[in-house]
């Protein structure tokens, strides 16, 4: 029995397990909208998420979600059958975020900034999901939590092209109360363009990434960094490295109602050449929450670029309303 066989297998086994007395799901969801103004793109508002969420239980082993947003084509976010199969084993099947990137894991409306680290929306998949099965639980009381998953490595709401798959590997520990750390690791060999804007083009390829991440938290106050490696192994063309450093810091100045928050970031997609590719963005901005199902957010992103004098520095506010 080949690989792939035994994966399909298991997935269409857990699958069916999960569907039998299903009760009633639980919706909420959310929305974003947002306005940009920079001086290298129009004003605009724009309704930036529209998601709805479902979720709920078969028995007392088995979870599920099923997320939706119409602002994306296809309209699938999430779905996912979560089954426990002991104290520290938990499985997930469906189409769900890649372990990688302690910034990718946070949900949507739990951002510090309106956007991600840029490496985010260059080296992951779109909306840092996939389809494919995930092993994850806890050891050492809830200090250490472990992910390992396997995926068709071509996106979101999409099948596997070429009979290969992605890797997916990430530890997270909290060795003490104010303290957490974490790694991944993603690796996948690819035939033809994957599906990161990174990849774009990429032929006969194996690319190898590697993320580290750390964040105290101590009363008010936050500080996070992370760091991003990848390589880039092509068969008929150069090799490429790139990295990325991100640093976040924030301050509460009201508890639970206003923050401030600061990020520098540098991303090069290509160490052996410096372009306008090459970025160095820091943001300042606000969080402001006058009720638990309101969020208003303010960034000023100062854009700096490698070479040339272009001025795109921009401005967002985004409004998060939750149900």
């Amino acid at each position: 029995m080949n690989k792939k066989t035994i994966i399909c297998s298991i997935c269409v086994l857990f699958f069916c397990s999960g569907i039998c007395f299903a009760e009633p799901p639980q919706i909420g969801g959310f929305i974003h909208t947002r306005f940009s103004a920079g001086s290298s793109e129009n004003d605009s508002f724009a309704m930036q998420r529209a998601r709805v969420k479902l979720t709920g239980s078969t028995d007392e082993k088995t979870d599920y979600t099923i997320m939706l947003d119409a602002e994306q084509t296809p309209i699938l976010i999430d779905a996912v059958l979560n089954r426990k199969l002991g104290k520290n084993f938990n499985l997930s099947v469906g189409q769900f975020k890649i372990p990688f990137s302690a910034e990718a894991l946070v949900p949507a409306t739990k951002k510090d900034l309106i956007n991600n680290y840029l490496y985010i929306g260059q080296m992951l998949p779109p909306i840092c999901r996939d389809i494919g099965i995930m092993a994850k639980g806890s050891l050492h009381k809830e200090k250490i939590e472990y992910f390992f998953g396997i995926f068709n490595g071509n996106g979101p709401n999409s099948k596997n092209t070429d009979d290969k798959y992605l890797y997916v590997a990430r530890i997270k520990a909290n060795p003490i109360s104010f303290l957490w750390a974490g790694i991944s690791y993603d690796r996948a060999s690819k035939t033809a363009g994957g599906v990161s804007a990174i990849e774009t083009g990429m032929t006969k390829y194996t690319k190898n990434l590697i993320q580290a991440d750390l964040e105290f938290q101590k009363g008010s106050a936050f500080l996070k960094g992370e760091y991003v490696l990848g390589k880039y192994n092509r068969a008929s063309a150069a090799n490429i490295k790139a990295n990325s450093l991100g640093i976040t810091s924030g301050y509460f100045i009201t508890k639970q109602k206003l923050s401030a928050i600061v990020r520098y970031e540098k991303y090069d997609p290509n160490t052996s050449a410096k372009n306008n590719k090459d970025k160095i963005w820091t943001t300042i901005g606000l969080n402001y929450v006058p009720e638990k199902k309101i969020l208003l957010q303010i960034n000023y992103i100062f854009k700096n670029e490698a070479m040339g004098n272009l001025k795109d520095d921009l401005f967002i506010t985004q409004l998060q309303y939750c149900f």
